[in-house]
C-alpha cells in the first residue's frame, strides 16, 4: 500500500480481508492521516476507529463501548480488536439500510445482541 508504513499496510490489509468476509464494501473505507501520524479510518463517512503505529508510542481507538483507547499494545492485540471496527461498520451498513418509514434503528448494543453469533469476529 502506497504511503503507509509496513505495519500500517499489514493492519489495513487484515482489516480489508475481515470486511470482505462479512460482505462489507471495502471501497467504502476512507483513511486520513492526522498531524500526529494517526490514521483516522471511516466507513461510508462514519468513523470506525483510529490507529497509530508510527513511532514508539502506538495506540488504537475503538468506538464499540464508548470511546476506548488501547495504548502501546502488541500488534496482534490491535489486529484482534479490528473485530470492533468491523462490527461498527456492519452497524453503519445496517442503519443505512433501514427504510425511512420505520422507527429509529436499534441502538448499537441492542443490534449487536440480536446478531450475536452471526459473525466470525464475535468476542
Amino acid at each position: 500500500m502506497n504511503g503507509f508504513l509496513e505495519k500500517e499496510a499489514n493492519f489495513l490489509q487484515a482489516l480489508n480481508e475481515k470486511m470482505k468476509m462479512t460482505d462489507l464494501n471495502t471501497a467504502s473505507l476512507s483513511i486520513r492521516r492526522m498531524a500526529d501520524r494517526t490514521l483516522n479510518v471511516c466507513f461510508n463517512g462514519y468513523q470506525i476507529g483510529r490507529i497509530k503505529l508510527a513511532g514508539r508510542a502506538t495506540k488504537m481507538q475503538c468506538l464499540v463501548r464508548g470511546v476506548e483507547w488501547l495504548e502501546n499494545e502488541p500488534f496482534d492485540t490491535y489486529l484482534k480488536r479490528q473485530s470492533d471496527w468491523v462490527d461498527l461498520a456492519s452497524y453503519y451498513k445496517y442503519t443505512q439500510s433501514v427504510p425511512l418509514w420505520e422507527p429509529t434503528p436499534l441502538p448499537f448494543d441492542e443490534w449487536k445482541k440480536q446478531k450475536a453469533g452471526t459473525t466470525p469476529f464475535e468476542t
